[in-house]
């Protein structure tokens, strides 16, 4: 089990390097060179993580950043907690075992501009793609099991606290 300062350190710094593949997934696609070494960094970090604790939740509550169950402020974070909420997003939670061509497909879903998110009808018709046996930690055809789930507001996209 990774202990709760390791976990913040380590949880923020996933964090930062998760909004900056983020940024660049949205300004470009989570499959576009340029966001190739951002989206790597991001899923070390990541890595680096789950070697020590099998399930990792990210996300943001209250203006704070939620890292498992520990909940720590963080500004540097802000544009990233921004971008989930408008697309109704509180968190995601990875598992040991998720891939890098899984961790790029789920990027690139929620990195779609708000939107497209929007027409879909929200993010659960996005997973509804290949990916959404995945989301739902089902067994894909393909490969081995792993789980990727996103977390949504249950009252109307905004989670408390955030004005935005």
């Amino acid at each position: 089990m990774i202990e709760k300062n390791q976990l913040k350190k380590e949880g923020l710094a996933f964090g930062r390097s998760l909004q900056r593949a983020f940024k660049l997934a949205m300004l470009y696609s989570a499959d576009h060179p340029a966001a190739d070494e951002p989206v790597q960094t991001a899923y070390a970090a990541l890595n680096s993580i789950l070697k020590r604790s099998p399930q990792f939740t990210f996300g943001f509550y209250n203006q704070r950043v939620l890292l498992n169950d520990l909940l720590t402020p963080d500004t540097t974070l802000d544009a990233l907690a921004s971008e989930f909420f408008k697309r109704g997003l509180m968190g995601i939670s990875f598992s040991l075992g998720l891939t890098l061509r899984d961790f790029r497909r789920g990027m690139g879903i929620i990195a779609a501009k708000p939107d497209v998110v929007e027409a879909a009808g929200g993010v659960d018709p996005l997973l509804d793609r290949p990916l959404r046996r995945v989301a739902e930690g089902l067994p894909r055809e393909d490969a081995h099991d792993l789980q990727l789930r996103l977390f949504r507001p249950a009252h109307g996209g905004r989670a408390p606290g955030h004005g935005g």
